[in-house]
């Protein structure tokens, strides 16, 4: 038995919420890497370590290799969903959607920062501090 979309959106609706669920009925067919979109950082899961999302008008993969994946956790400030994309271990050359953002390797060895939505790796030369307010930083290695 084939089941109407509009049956679908309406148990979407109750069980994750508005804004997901519509975006999900919407485009459920339509996200495909490289393609183009027309929702700005709208996103979703693809499966446990995967986010998709919309950035400059085409669909991007960020890899979400940290222990705790890709999860939608709950609403935003906007009463938007939010989806939660642990990049703690992801790597350099990965995706990432937040521009500046830093962490450390594992074993807090070198420096990642997002460059142009691209992970970028600084070698340092005393190993990588993470600061209390989640910024990191280093003494770059000659």
């Amino acid at each position: 038995m084939k089941v109407p979309w509009s049956l679908i959106g309406r148990i979407a609706l109750v069980a994750i919420g508005v804004p997901l669920a519509i975006w999900y009925v919407e485009h459920q067919e339509t996200a495909k890497i490289g393609t183009p979109c027309t929702k700005e950082l709208i996103g979703e899961c693809w499966g446990p370590e995967q986010r998709i999302y919309c950035m400059d008008g085409t669909w991007v993969a960020e890899p979400c290799r940290g222990p705790n994946g890709c999860s939608l956790a709950g609403k935003d400030k906007d009463n938007m969903s939010a989806i939660l994309c642990d990049t703690s271990k992801n790597l350099a050359g990965d995706a990432c959607l937040h521009e500046d953002e830093s962490f450390c390797s594992s074993g807090n060895r070198d420096l990642l920062v997002c460059r142009q939505h691209k992970l970028q790796l600084t070698t340092c030369a005393r190993g990588c501090q993470q600061s209390a307010g989640g910024k990191a930083s280093c003494t770059p290695a000659p």
